[in-house]
């Protein structure tokens, strides 16, 4: 017997309807507010190319270095620094974010060498404000349903402007291949807790395994392990890929195009070079940091491979007059010059050199050419 008036059951019905909608509040084409460039608190790295509540996600190859970057961009984020044309958003330039990076692997010895490496890099300003900005939380024994309760209440408790989870396959808890596994994690677990505490993420992920050396990498959104749902989930996309002993690219796969990067002949691209430091501290241990690579580093094929001819006369000429400049900024010119390819460049120094029409002077790890005088 129903002893509830119909009405109040469809007053109650839709009393529950304003509630459940109400979670998910309903915007006006017209009141949509549109993003203010350069003073915008949302703009995490610009051009909007990752803001708060979304994600970025970062693959590379395992012993790429992945850990490493993680850790120098991060300092560079908390100091309010960019990171290799990373730019920061105008209203975190030289104040600093808030940045927790959650790890699952390192120990503390690992985090605190790389810690040192990337600080002998890094301007001392950038290190004073970082030093209170960033911390770190090492997680491994979460993933799935309550590694979203934790960053929950990470969030609740720290308020960060940035998030780094390293690796991602630590925290999924499911079949990263699986789309139902990813989808889940990503959409209904990681971005409902961006989105509610205004948190960006920078996810660092691992790339396919080539199965023979002739297979190449694709540099696409979709060449990281596993469902192309991380891809498809994220805001924007970066890779780190090798091209040469210690030399590296990273592509913006996705939404490239907001880094307003440009080449060495002001073109649009969507691809940087950087490589490992190489350097030694003064206790004679290797510096864990990176660095941007010098032009003659970057193999011929990594920039497809210019034809151009050149001869020893376009090196010479390409040496400033009563001055001298460095082998990659020589390297450079002359290839702007002639179009043509790194090794066919080196190979007119090499000759101008034995021709003595140049003279080389190194200081450091850096050589300067000049023009010999006679």
């Amino acid at each position: 017997m129903n002893l509830v008036p119909n009405e109040i059951k469809e007053v109650a019905a839709h009393e529950m309807s304003l509630e459940i909608a109400a979670k998910n509040p309903a915007v006006k084409m017209m009141d949509l507010k549109t993003p203010i460039y350069g003073n915008d608190p949302n703009e995490i790295i610009k051009h909007r190319f990752l803001y708060r509540g979304g994600i970025c996600i970062l693959s590379g190859a395992t012993g790429a270095g992945k850990s490493s970057f993680t850790m120098q961009w991060a300092i560079n984020l908390a100091g309010g620094d960019s990171h290799f044309g990373l730019l920061v958003g105008d209203c975190y330039y030289r104040k600093g974010m808030k940045v927790i990076v959650i790890q699952a692997e390192n120990d503390e010895g690992d985090l605190a060498e790389q810690r040192d490496g990337v600080l002998k890099v890094i301007p001392p300003d950038v290190i004073d404000r970082a030093s209170g900005n960033l911390q770190f939380i090492t997680m491994p024994d979460a993933s799935g349903e309550s590694f979203a309760v934790r960053l929950k209440a990470i969030c609740q408790v720290h308020e960060p402007d940035v998030v780094f989870i390293d690796p991602v396959f630590s925290f999924l808890g499911g079949d990263n291949s699986a789309q139902k596994d990813v989808s889940h994690f990503v959409r209904n677990l990681l971005l409902p807790v961006l989105m509610e505490h205004k948190v960006a993420a920078i996810l660092m992920h691992h790339v396919n395994k080539p199965k023979a050396k002739k297979d190449q990498v694709d540099s696409g959104s979709y060449h990281m392990a596993g469902s192309a749902e991380w891809a498809n989930a994220a805001r924007c996309a970066l890779s780190i890929e090798c091209v040469g002993n210690g030399v590296f690219a990273l592509t913006a796969t996705k939404r490239g195009d907001r880094l307003w990067w440009r080449d060495l002949e002001d073109n649009k691209c969507l691809k940087r070079y950087i490589a490992h430091h190489g350097g030694l501290d003064d206790d004679g241990r290797p510096i864990i940091a990176w660095r941007d690579a010098e032009a003659d580093e970057i193999p011929d094929d990594a920039e497809g491979g210019k034809k151009g001819k050149v001869t020893v006369k376009d090196v010479v000429r390409s040496i400033p007059k009563d001055g001298s400049i460095t082998s990659g900024e020589l390297l450079e010119a002359v290839m702007r010059l002639t179009d043509a390819s790194k090794s066919a460049v080196r190979e007119r120094m090499s000759e101008a050199l034995q021709l003595e029409l140049l003279e080389v002077m190194k200081v450091g790890r850096t050589a300067y050419y000049s023009e010999k005088v006679k």
